[in-house]
């Protein structure tokens, strides 16, 4: 009875339906709405008239699709259907329903066509060994196409940035990197681009011009000399947290002799009374992978010193020195900072999510008693029949 009273009532709704889409009806709500919004004013008188062909066509699917599910409920009610195809059914018709409905609204895209389109520069950045980074600060390319072809960009994408990362660069633009090259150093920055050959301080033109995607004209600039990924640094000091990016532009500080602590961080620097020398040991990075970083210190450190890698910092960053676990800290507002005893020699960085770990480890074992309490019912049903 509630069954087939459904069913009708669908049938019923779905006749309604398509009777107001044909007569217009929902066009007309459509081109009032947009009359009474000031936001929709600019465009209502041509796109709400050219929108009522497609209302009412989409209406009358809607309806069509809601008469077809009610009347196979109502065929169901009167000659009972197998379990199965009933269920398949509903999904068929459902779906066809969602897909017709939504196709209109689908781009089926082409990338050789399209702003992601590889082309001469795209191809010199992914033949370069990471790590590395790029600078686009007039955005020739989009984030989205650079991120198509793993090109690691200074800026990031799609808006995924630490806070503390966004205040070292100036915003999701890198808008402190365009008023500090010294900054374009700490990050490790070996390439910009640009729309034209104009002349950029620290960097000289070495491919261009290039044809992008979009029609538009790019030049890669590569630094003039060799910029370091990771660096040993001589002392730290603990600075008011509102001054380490200014301080950090500053063309005169050197990032070799100090790396800069916000008060929060686990570290207690001795205080710093002289500019302390750049120290003799160098870094190397001997092993490359996202998430697995390997570094060579040579010399030896001749003293406690800091290891300042140009990565973010986040709290699963695990470090060892020599093999023994060391603290990974945030230096210089948002870089990974490790801390080197007297004759480290190697560095390893891994990135392992505890938290994932600790997820993936309760998901199963909720999963294993879900599966137990499922099957314990069963098994007792079946031997107390036996």
């Amino acid at each position: 009875g509630e069954g087939k009273t459904w069913a009708l009532s669908g049938m019923i709704a779905g006749g309604v339906v398509a009777l107001l889409a044909v007569v217009g009806t929902f066009g007309a709500i459509a081109t009032s709405y947009a009359q009474n919004h000031p936001e929709f004013t600019q465009w209502a008188p041509t796109g709400a008239a050219a929108a009522q062909t497609p209302i009412v066509i989409g209406a009358v699917g809607s309806a069509l699709a809601l008469l077809l599910v009610a009347g196979f409920v109502w065929i169901n009610f009167q000659r009972p259907i197998p379990a199965p195809v009933f269920a398949m059914g509903l999904v068929l018709l459902v779906g066809a329903d969602l897909y017709r409905a939504g196709e209109g609204f689908w781009h089926w895209s082409s990338p050789e066509t399209e702003q992601a389109a590889s082309d001469d520069l795209i191809k010199h950045l992914q033949a370069t060994p990471l790590p590395y980074r790029v600078f686009d600060p007039l955005e020739i390319y989009s984030r989205d196409a650079l991120m198509a072809y793993s090109v690691p960009q200074v800026t990031g994408y799609h808006g995924n940035h630490l806070q503390t990362s966004l205040e070292l660069l100036g915003g999701e633009g890198g808008a402190n990197l365009l008023h500090s090259p010294n900054l374009l150093k700490l990050m490790d920055v070996r390439y910009l681009i640009w729309p034209d050959t104009a002349r950029l301080l620290g960097y000289h033109r070495v491919l261009g011009p290039v044809r992008t995607g979009l029609g538009k004209t790019a030049y890669l600039f590569e630094a003039d000399s060799a910029l370091e990924y990771a660096r040993v640094v001589a002392d730290g000091v603990k600075a008011d947290t509102s001054q380490i990016v200014p301080t950090l532009m500053d063309a005169r500080l050197d990032y070799h002799r100090l790396v800069l602590f916000s008060p929060d961080q686990p570290v207690n620097p001795l205080p710093v009374t002289a500019m302390p020398a750049p120290p003799a040991s160098k870094a190397t990075v001997t092993k490359w992978a996202p998430g697995a970083i390997s570094i060579a210190i040579t010399p030896p450190t001749d003293s406690e010193r800091y290891l300042v890698v140009s990565e973010n910092w986040y709290k699963d960053w695990k470090a060892t020195v020599d093999g023994g676990p060391a603290p990974v800290i945030r230096g210089d507002q948002s870089l990974i900072t490790v801390l080197l005893p007297t004759g480290a020699r190697t560095v390893e960085l891994a990135f392992r999510p505890d938290d994932y770990a600790k997820g993936k480890t309760i998901t199963l074992v909720s999963l294993f008693l879900i599966i137990l309490f499922g099957a314990v019912p069963l098994v007792m049903r079946r031997v107390a029949r036996g």
